[in-house]
C-alpha cells in the first residue's frame, strides 16, 4: 500500500530534524525569471570541506552562479559555472563544482543566474535577501543586447553565450550540497524553510499520536466473540 501524502509531508521534515550526516543533499526546481534567486542553509558540525555542485546547465538550464555567507552574513566565497569567459565563449559544461574549507557553524548559500551577482556584498542583518543582487527586480534581462549575450534583443529568459549568438535554456536547476574530509553536515534545507501547512502538519502528528490507540483497537477487534472456558 502506498504511503499517504500526509506521510510524505512528515517524512520530508526528517532530514531537517535529524542530526549530522555525511550524505549529499540534492535539490532541484525552476527559476521563474532571470533575477530569481534560491537560498539554502546548512550547519557544519565539525571542520571539513563543503562540496557544492550544480547540474542545471547540462540539462538545458541556465548559466549558474553560487554564493556563500556565514551565520553573521559575511560573504565568504563565490563561483560561476564554466570559466566566466567573455560573451560568446562556448561552454560545453557550465555546471560548477567548488570546495570550500569551513569551520563549524551555520551557512547560507545562494543560487542565481549569471550575471545576476551579489558582488561580494554581506547579507544585511545577517539574513538572506535577493535585494543585494545586481539585477534584483529587473525580471528577465539576459535576452537584452545590453547584457552582451545576444546580438539583438530577444524575448524571454535564460539566455547565455553560444557559438554564433546567444542560446536559450530554461529555469531548470539542480544543486547538491555534500561534505568531505571528515566533516559532518546537518539541517540542510531551502531558506526560508518550506514545511507542510499547520493544518496538514497537525493532522500528520495527530495521526502518529493516535497510532497506538488504533493498534490496540485492532487487536481488540481480533478477540474471539465467545468467552474462554473458565
Amino acid at each position: 500500500m502506498r504511503p499517504s501524502p500526509r506521510r510524505y509531508a512528515l517524512i520530508a521534515l526528517l532530514p531537517v530534524l535529524c542530526g549530522p550526516a555525511s550524505a549529499a543533499y540534492v535539490f532541484s526546481g525552476n527559476l521563474a525569471a532571470d533575477d530569481s534567486v534560491r537560498f539554502f542553509t546548512f550547519t557544519l558540525y565539525n571542520p571539513g570541506h563543503v562540496l557544492v555542485d550544480t547540474t542545471g546547465w547540462s540539462s538545458n538550464g541556465f548559466w549558474p552562479a553560487v554564493y556563500l555567507w556565514n551565520a553573521s552574513g559575511t560573504a565568504l566565497d563565490a563561483a560561476i559555472g564554466g570559466n566566466g569567459g567573455a560573451p560568446g565563449d562556448v561552454q560545453l559544461d557550465i555546471d560548477l563544482s567548488f570546495t570550500v574549507p569551513d569551520p563549524t557553524g551555520v551557512y547560507y548559500l545562494a543560487l542565481s543566474e549569471y550575471p545576476n551577482n551579489s558582488g561580494g556584498v554581506d547579507l544585511p542583518g545577517g539574513l538572506p535577501t535577493s535585494a543585494i543582487f545586481d539585477h534584483d527586480g529587473l525580471g528577465n534581462f539576459t535576452g537584452l543586447a545590453a547584457t552582451g549575450f545576444c546580438s539583438e534583443d530577444r524575448a524571454g529568459a535564460f539566455y547565455a553565450p553560444g557559438p554564433l549568438d546567444c542560446v536559450q535554456g530554461s529555469g531548470a536547476w539542480g544543486l547538491s550540497i555534500a561534505v568531505a574530509g571528515g566533516a559532518l553536515i546537518g539541517t540542510v534545507s531551502p531558506y526560508p524553510l518550506t514545511v507542510p501547512e499547520p493544518a496538514t502538519l497537525a493532522l500528520a502528528m495527530g495521526w502518529l499520536a493516535g497510532l497506538p490507540l488504533l493498534v490496540r483497537r485492532r487487536r481488540a477487534s481480533r478477540a474471539p466473540a465467545f468467552p474462554f472456558p473458565a
